[in-house]
């Protein structure tokens, strides 16, 4: 990144990694469930320097801070609150969206919702769509229901490329760099995932519905 800025929501801290800070055009770029804006560098790159891209990292991930209240704070219509906070920080009246999975159902919510629908110019999504399996809930769920502890960096490495794999990633670097970006250490020596564990506790308290067909609605329960 080029650039960190840091605002509070509440009692939370939110760190917006950027690239090209002063570049004339904004996309707002908004990461996974269990990810981190700076998975965007490379888009970032990509892109070059007419676009300014902004990350947020979610509370609970990256370098924002983590909640003690997570039944409160990690929840789509909380997400929404710091997006919001996020646009007027920057004051961005509209922007376009590039979202994740997570992220992305986050830019449907904000785009279906009358106070700020009219703030998407335009909404790119990958790795989700406006009808969502509920098996694939299911699995996630799982997954992070339970906290994952490696005694070696390696083992780390070893279980992305597994849980990743769908995400075609073909190259020894690339993956590296993801479980570079993706590890903490631990007191006693070992490494788990850079994310609070009970980010997963979203799945109890707040699971997004299934937008309509026609993408002219969408909710989170």
């Amino acid at each position: 990144m080029d650039a960190l800025t840091l605002f509070k929501v509440r009692e939370l801290e939110i760190a917006v990694r950027i690239w090209n800070p002063q570049a004339p055009r904004t996309i707002v770029a908004w990461h996974g469930l269990a990810r981190h804006g700076g998975d965007f560098e490379d888009l970032a790159r990509q892109l070059g320097p007419e676009w300014r891209i902004l990350a947020p990292d979610t509370p609970g991930r990256g370098l924002s801070s983590w909640s003690l209240y997570p039944a409160h704070d990690y929840l789509y219509a909380h997400y929404m609150t710091i997006a919001e906070a996020l646009l007027d920080h920057f004051e961005l009246e509209r922007v376009d969206w590039v979202g994740t999975s997570m992220g992305g159902l986050l830019g449907m919510l904000l785009a279906a919702n009358a106070t700020t629908a009219g703030r998407i110019e335009r909404l790119v999504l990958n790795d989700v769509g406006p009808e969502l399996d509920a098996s694939g809930l299911a699995t996630l769920g799982a997954y992070f229901a339970v906290p994952h502890r490696f005694t070696r960096f390696s083992e780390l490495e070893a279980e992305l490329r597994e849980h990743y794999a769908a995400f075609g990633i073909d190259d020894d670097s690339a993956w590296r760099q993801l479980a570079l970006n993706s590890a903490r250490r631990l007191p006693d020596g070992s490494w788990t995932h850079h994310y609070d564990p009970r980010i997963g506790e979203q799945f109890i308290h707040d699971t997004p519905a299934t937008c309509g067909r026609s993408g002219n609605h969408c909710a989170a329960r």
